[in-house]
């Protein structure tokens, strides 16, 4: 669901074991040079299994002029050019505080961060990190203001002077999808009112339990209510605060969500696929939803793909906390 991390600037890869932060590695491809290391990223120090989410450490406040990459542990793994799509596994934390502000659900195969490497299609300081590394590396990056979310850093509770902290592993590289889904919030669709086959939700523990019908996916943008709302109202221009909850039809498996994190997500309804945000705007803060999202509102139509959710319907829990 969310693209804060890529599209909106967009939401979860494996070789180190108990390995601290190294000085800059050397490219493979001596034609594709990589970013710079710094004296930033080298403070960086993470520990951690292969495959697992790493314990990360740093001293704070942290900060760059530029955006720094540190390799922790180089990957033997194909050379991720420019234009390439690559699937990353990720734990970001805030240069001032330390604190992680999201992190991928696992670090396997469920919620991998995609996107293409290409400054013009996402964050600067990601396509920074990613390109001319190598598929299974592990990748420490510190990601200043002005390559990171810009202005638009209080939407998501980051400070306009606070550079962000990346730990990453490269789990993928592959050539770039012909075209992808972008919001157009002048022509979403309006969704049906969901009253046939309905998923049941249980929100009285920490996070939500859906069980989805024996049925075949519905087709249509459909939205039901469970709890209204009587707070301010969501519009096309709001930045909401959220919890929510995402899961495949097609696999029945969670593949995102807020409430593992321990705090919602705060972006603009801009940075949404375009089901997420027509079941949003109009409904009021304090509402609970449930939409279906059929693939041409969400992720785009073709075959079905677990790594990005391509070709999938998807089913979202959403809580809203703030609209303004």
């Amino acid at each position: 669901m969310k693209k804060a991390l890529v599209a909106t600037c967009t939401a979860g890869f494996l070789i180190a074991s108990l390995a601290a932060c190294s000085s800059q590695s050397t490219s493979i491809d001596p034609n594709c040079p990589v970013t710079a290391s710094g004296s930033s990223s080298a403070k960086v120090k993470v520990t951690g299994a292969a495959g697992e989410e790493p314990k990360v450490e740093f001293p704070t406040p942290l900060q760059s002029s530029s955006t720094e990459r540190s390799v922790i542990s180089e990957g033997n793994g194909e050379v991720v050019e420019p234009g390439m799509q690559v699937s990353l596994n990720y734990a970001l934390y805030s240069g001032a505080t330390g604190k992680k502000l999201d992190s991928s659900p696992d670090f396997g195969s469920k919620g991998a961060l995609t996107f293409v490497v290409d400054e013009s299609k996402v964050m600067a300081g990601m396509a920074k990190l990613t390109k001319c590394s190598t598929v299974g590396s592990r990748i420490v990056g510190v990601i200043p203001p002005q390559d990171g979310f810009g202005d638009a850093g209080p939407n998501f509770g980051i400070g306009a002077t606070e550079s962000l902290v990346f730990v990453f592993d490269i789990k993928d590289a592959s050539a770039a999808p012909t075209s992808s889904p972008s919001p157009d919030l002048t022509e979403l669709p309006t969704p049906k009112e969901w009253k046939e086959n309905l998923p049941t939700v249980d929100l009285s523990g920490s996070e939500p339990v859906v069980a989805l019908p024996s049925t075949s996916a519905p087709t249509e943008l459909e939205l039901a209510v469970l709890t209204p709302g009587d707070g301010a109202e969501v519009s096309q221009t709001s930045n909401v605060t959220i919890d929510y909850q995402g899961i495949s039809w097609d696999t029945g498996k969670i593949f995102d969500q807020s409430y593992t994190r321990g705090q919602p997500s705060t972006f603009p309804v801009s940075g949404v696929i375009p089901g997420f945000a027509a079941a949003m705007i109009g409904q009021k803060v304090g509402a609970t939803l449930l939409v279906v999202i059929p693939p041409k509102f969400g992720y785009g139509e073709g075959e079905i793909n677990e790594q990005n959710l391509v070709g999938q319907t998807l089913v979202f829990v959403i809580q809203i906390h703030n609209a303004s």
